[in-house]
């Protein structure tokens, strides 16, 4: 039972990370006004599936990646909204959000396991709050709070 949990666990957790990456392409590709033919996660047979106004949205069955389908990907885009039709830069920006998506989201998962979760301030002082029993420094004098 534990080791159908770890799977079960880990495919959530990949899961999570091929949705923000992807997120990342799909968002820039809207912000640079291109066309999105389908935004998918998983690979495989589609289980579900629903049309936006341009974007198909769907989720298929092998959990193990994902993809962003934009117009003109593959070179053939005849429509001004077309991937190969924008300039070099958002190209490359569209290309690069994946990435950068991934490496915020770590940076924030980071943060928040840090902060709040430890129970460590996410802040270094330099006021003292305790001693150990057997601390040298509490017997030079120095008192919790100085």
């Amino acid at each position: 039972m534990q080791t159908v949990l770890t799977i079960l666990i880990t495919v959530l957790m990949f899961g999570v990370l091929i949705f923000v990456h992807e997120l990342g392409h799909f968002l820039t590709a809207k912000w640079a006004k291109v066309k999105v033919n389908e935004f998918a996660l998983g690979m495989g047979p589609r289980i579900l599936k629903k049309q936006g106004k341009e974007t198909l949205y769907s989720l298929r069955a092998l959990p193990i990646g994902g993809f962003v389908q934009m117009d003109g990907e593959d070179g053939n885009g005849t429509d001004e909204n077309s991937f190969n039709n924008k300039p070099k830069w958002k190209r490359f920006i569209i290309l690069f959000a994946g990435a950068f998506n991934n490496l915020i989201f770590g940076f924030l998962l980071i943060c928040l396991v840090h902060g709040l979760l430890s129970g460590v301030s996410a802040y270094p002082t330099t006021v003292i709050d305790q001693f150990h029993d057997d601390a040298i420094s509490s017997a030079s004098g120095l008192q919790p709070g100085d």
